[in-house]
């Protein structure tokens, strides 16, 4: 089932609009535009934050908050999305607005327009954590929304290879989808020109491996497959594996 446009209201995660940002990564060259300074501090330099991949695409961060703790105010200078992982009971406090309380599911997606700045306190038993990818050209229009990863493939056919693969949500710069790859199967992009950045979400339960240098998740939940690569995810458990991609549609076609 696909949701209207208007996904984030729920959340009540974008403020006021006392500050405006938009920096195109298209083409080449910045362009920034800067009303006023949005209160709080930088997402980079919120704790709880954690900058594990950045490209000219993406800000990815890693996020984890304790039972009983929140964030700082911290700015959102970019439209986003994260994936939840495990059930939430949060209060998000925006910055000029009554706190609201949020319940989170798990492998739940929610997308966000920029600019905003907030709090998130965690009242739940459990840690809060996510994976936000803040999206660096300014998105257009979102013409579908799935509320979930599980959602999105609730509908979605197997291929040949009995890999199943739903929409999640698309503007005309990006379109996120979500796999879902049977045991002893491996996962690779078409040759269609688009690089892509991969979450792989069940190692997020990987607890016996290595963590992430500047986090606590476990290592080696991301990966960025550049255009028409030839490298392929396998899947080498006895359980369905499932990822969230993030296909960029003006990635420039590389030619033969």
């Amino acid at each position: 089932m696909h949701r209207p446009a208007a996904t984030t209201e729920h959340l009540n995660f974008s403020g006021e609009l006392i500050w405006v940002a938009r920096r195109h990564a298209r083409g080449v060259g910045t362009n920034v535009i800067t009303v006023a300074a949005l209160p709080g501090v930088p997402i980079a330099q919120e704790p709880h934050h954690h900058l594990v991949f950045q490209n000219s695409f993406v800000n990815v961060y890693e996020i984890e908050v304790a039972p009983g703790d929140a964030t700082l105010m911290h700015q959102h200078y970019y439209d986003n999305l994260f994936v939840v992982f495990g059930d939430a009971d949060l209060t998000n406090a925006v910055a000029g607005q009554k706190p609201t309380k949020l319940s989170l599911s798990d492998l739940g997606i929610h997308f966000a327009r920029e600019p905003y700045t907030h709090i998130i306190a965690n009242k739940d038993k459990l840690p809060f954590r996510n994976i936000t990818v803040e999206l660096l050209q300014t998105q257009g229009e979102l013409k579908n929304f799935s509320s979930s990863i599980n959602e999105a493939l609730d509908t979605a056919p197997p291929d040949g290879w009995g890999i199943r693969q739903g929409r999640v949500l698309d503007t005309d710069e990006v379109q996120v989808v979500a796999v879902a790859v049977p045991s002893s199967t491996a996962w690779s992009p078409p040759h269609d020109g688009h690089d892509r950045l991969v979450v792989m979400l069940d190692k997020i339960n990987d607890a016996s491996g290595p963590t992430e240098k500047n986090s606590p998740f476990p290592a080696g939940m991301l990966a960025w497959f550049p255009a028409d690569t030839d490298l392929s995810i396998p899947n080498e458990s006895d359980q369905q594996m499932k990822l969230m991609i993030l296909e960029f549609m003006d990635t420039t076609p590389k030619m033969d």
